[in-house]
Order: C-alpha cells, then structure tokens, then sequence
C-alpha cells in the first residue's frame, strides 16, 4: 500500500485544493512517487489549471518527467502516460523540492493510508 497527497497553491502560496487517496498493490517507493506525480497532472487537467509548477521532492521522478527519452523501466508506462499529459498543461513541468518544504503534501500521504 502507499499514500498520495496532492497540494495546490496559487502563486501566493494559498490553498487551493488538495486531494488524498490511498493506493493498493504497490510493489515500490518510485511507482508511488510517479503515481504521486500523476495524480497532481490529473488534478489540474480537470480543474482547468493553467500555467501550473509542479513540485515534487522524488528527484528520481522529476529528473525522469523532464526527460525527452522513452523510459523503458517498470514504472516506464505511467511516467510516459504522466508525460503526456503534461503536454496538455502550459507550465514549467515537475521541479524539486526539499521533503521540508513539502511537509502538508507529505502529511496528506501519510493520511492516506488509513483511508477505507
């Protein structure tokens, strides 16, 4: 099992919108972090969210979003999904960030998992 949470901030840094969902049949820590990354693509699709940052704190997954190359690995499927998507979406793409300054997505994560 793993626990996603999704932030959204306005560029003042006020919230938006957020989202926690909990996830089955997880086999590792990446493919939750990219499956983290998706949702957020997702979320911001539906609400109609323009010219979008997105912020992760997987350096792994945003050096793998950024990248123009096929991933060919197990979790190769929803990175390339997530990339498409992104297309969809004016913005800077997926950037780092430090776990600290990521604490209420993190903390949504963690709830997550003791959701029904």
């Amino acid at each position: 099992e793993g626990g996603v949470g999704v932030v959204v901030r306005d560029s003042t840094g006020k919230f938006v919108a957020g989202c926690a969902t909990k996830l089955t049949n997880v086999f590792s820590a990446p493919q939750v972090e990219v499956l983290a990354a998706r949702t957020g693509t997702v979320l911001a699709m539906e609400r109609g969210y323009q010219n979008v940052v997105f912020e992760s704190d997987a350096l792994h997954i945003v050096i793998t979003l950024q990248s123009h190359s096929i991933d060919r690995s197990v979790i190769g499927p929803v990175v390339e999904n997530t990339k498409s998507l992104l297309t969809q979406i004016t913005g800077e793409g997926f950037t780092h960030i430090r776990r600290t300054a990521n604490g209420v997505a993190h903390r949504l994560a963690h709830f997550a998992l003791h959701i029904g």
